[in-house]
């Protein structure tokens, strides 16, 4: 620009910026005779401002109002601490209003680095709408994270990512009230909103923010969270899910509480092992629960119990319904510990216990067992394990249903002891039962439940 007339200098003579801060100011003495220790720290603001509209000759409103934000980039990029910006006594939110982002990012820089409370903690919400980039949220939380209260700094958390739409948490462990609180965060979607997000997901692969905030949250407490800590909110969920059943035993699909209760059903399943009383489980076994619900019951005390004597002894005297939701615990349990359960001589006993079950008046409860047993049996044969009563209950099974038993291997109850976790989340959708057969197809894997 110093080969240029002033008049072509243009939009560039208020830039204010150069890699060469040296190059910058000698342009500005020599062109424009501006007094540059206005530029330099310590100066005042309005000083700046006033001194360079006069001597750069800012003749429009767009101008004008460019350089003033300059300015005010500058000058904070110049301040050393947050106390000089306290002790100047600005207006920040109208300071925040004037700047560009190289404003905000110096704000956070002072702040990152401030060691005590300021003084106005509206500052922090006037701040969150205009951050930015990632680097300015961390340091952000990071100072909230020093001086605020742990209640403040739970709604700072919650505010911020709603407002930014944020879906990572910050790298530390949180309450146990906060966690609890993002594992069920989230309206449930309905409608045209939920046709909008399954279609955004299946056709973009775009998870929507509340779901994602959720999973952030399962995410933060196995990676930060100690064991007691996953205990309580284990115990906790579990308390939620009952409480939820009591106050609405005939809730509607779809409807909130079944929306709540799937959510507490996949926080349970991300985090079972922590489960350090089994028999509390037994709550989660409710008849008035829709299929999905129960199925993800079933999944997780299939796979988190030591033990099923309990579930064998009962299962006679169950109704129906419970029988189906007793036979599926018992099937997941005996399938994903077969070899050990040989090991220990108890295998064909369970055989034993469940045969009964094939012989039975209702016809659900019937043929449930019927197609278990027979799944169970070939996963002997598979592992070269000898039972007499499971080798038997193959050809008796395949004579007894024909070309039905092709058809029932759909029943999803037949799949969960085979399937992965991040499988399940298909369960959570309402899709069609026979559609559950693709279940082990990584390509069906789906996102977090809505």
């Amino acid at each position: 620009m110093e080969t240029l007339p002033k008049y072509m200098h243009g939009f560039w003579r208020i830039a204010l910026c150069s890699n060469n801060q040296k190059i910058l100011m000698d342009f500005y003495r020599k062109f424009y005779k501006v007094d540059t220790s206005l530029l330099q720290k310590g100066a005042s603001l309005e000083e700046m401002q006033a001194h360079l509209l006069e001597r750069l000759d800012c003749q429009t409103s767009e101008d004008t109002s460019f350089l003033k934000a300059r300015c005010v980039d500058l000058f904070t990029s110049n301040l050393d601490s947050w106390r000089q910006l306290e002790e100047l006594n600005l207006d920040l939110p109208k300071l925040m209003e004037q700047g560009t982002e190289v404003t905000i990012s110096a704000l956070v820089r002072l702040l990152e680095k401030h060691e005590k409370r300021i003084k106005d903690q509206k500052i922090l919400s006037a701040l969150i709408p205009r951050l930015r980039l990632f680097d300015d949220i961390n340091n952000v939380l990071d100072y909230a994270y020093r001086n605020l209260t742990e209640k403040e700094y739970e709604s700072f958390i919650t505010n911020l990512m709603v407002q930014k739409r944020l879906d990572r948490l910050p790298d530390r462990k949180l309450s146990i009230s906060l966690y609890l609180q993002l594992l069920l965060h989230g309206e449930p979607t309905t409608g045209l909103a939920r046709i909008e997000a399954d279609f955004a997901y299946n056709l973009f692969r775009v998870v929507e923010l509340n779901a994602k905030i959720r999973y952030s949250a399962i995410r933060n407490l196995n990676k930060f969270g100690n064991i007691e800590t996953k205990c309580k909110i284990f115990k906790e969920l579990l308390k939620m899910n009952e409480k939820l059943s009591m106050e609405h035993p005939h809730y509607t699909e779809n409807s909130e509480v079944h929306r709540q209760k799937l959510r507490i059903a996949f926080a349970l399943i991300k985090i079972f092992e922590y489960c350090d009383d089994p028999p509390s489980l037994r709550t989660l076994l409710l008849p008035s629960d829709h299929l999905g619900i129960n199925l993800m019951h079933e999944f997780l005390i299939g796979t988190c119990v030591e033990s099923i004597d309990w579930v064998l002894k009962a299962l006679p005297s169950l109704q129906p319904r419970q029988q189906e939701s007793y036979l599926s615990i018992a099937y997941i349990f005996i399938f994903k510990n077969l070899v050990k359960l040989n090991e220990d001589k108890k295998l064909s006993e369970m055989f034993t216990s469940l045969l009964p079950l094939t012989m039975g008046s209702c016809y659900e409860v019937r043929t449930l067992a019927q197609i278990i047993l027979h799944r169970l049996a070939l996963e002997c044969e598979l592992n070269s394990i000898h039972i007499p009563v499971a080798e038997s209950l193959i050809s008796s099974v395949e004579t007894l249903l024909g070309k039905k038993l092709y058809e029932l291997q759909s029943e999803p109850r037949l799949i969960l002891a085979e399937i992965y976790f991040m499988n399940l989340f298909l369960i959570l959708y309402g899709i069609k039962l026979e559609m559950l057969a693709r279940l082990l197809d990584p390509e069906n894997w789906c996102h977090p439940p809505s």
